[in-house]
């Protein structure tokens, strides 16, 4: 299991997500940006920029590449 912090996906917290596989993280992350953007300004840009990620399959795949170095980086705990 590794963890992965809102923060260090670009987002502005310090929650924490768990999971086996960067799909797990990613889906976690995206479940928590997506709830509290409908309250928090700071989460609807990070969740507007996720948007934009994935509106560009290009910019899609190099966010997709980075985030599974960013899970392979990420120490087991």
């Amino acid at each position: 299991m590794k963890h992965i912090t809102c923060r260090q996906m670009g987002g502005p917290c310090d929650a924490v997500f768990e999971g086996d596989t960067p799909g797990e993280i990613a889906t976690a992350a995206e479940e928590h940006i997506t709830e509290m953007a409908k309250t928090d300004p700071a989460h609807q840009q990070t969740y507007d920029m996720m948007a934009a990620i994935g509106s560009s399959p290009q910019s899609h795949a190099k966010w997709q590449k980075d985030f599974q170095q960013m899970f392979d980086d990420a120490p087991a705990v």
